[in-house]
């Protein structure tokens, strides 16, 4: 893998974050300035970057991250649709009954 640094900027919901993206001896580091990010937690910011960019994935190839970043980037999509229809069927159950 070779050397690589970028830095990213990512709307967020409310402002913009900064994503530093590093390659160096073979790591791979991504580190986001939001409060997830400033405490090494994955963050919504880092898994849309990684499953947007084009120049980033053959760093998530390399690293054996490709599929595990579009398996969560999947399931965050699956779980708001769950989120939403769940919210359809309580609104309709609390109009039944109430």
């Amino acid at each position: 893998m070779k050397d690589f640094e970028k830095t990213y900027t990512i709307q967020g919901s409310s402002e913009e974050h900064t994503i530093k993206v590093t390659v160096h001896d073979g790591k791979l580091n991504i580190r986001c300035d939001c409060e997830a990010g400033i405490h090494k937690r994955l963050c919504k910011h880092i898994i849309q970057l990684a499953t947007s960019d084009e120049e980033l994935q053959p760093f998530l190839v390399d690293a054996n991250l490709d599929k595990a970043f579009d398996n969560i980037f999947y399931a965050k999509k699956e779980i708001e649709r769950l989120q939403g229809e769940s919210r359809r069927l309580r609104i309709k159950i609390e109009k039944a009954i109430f």
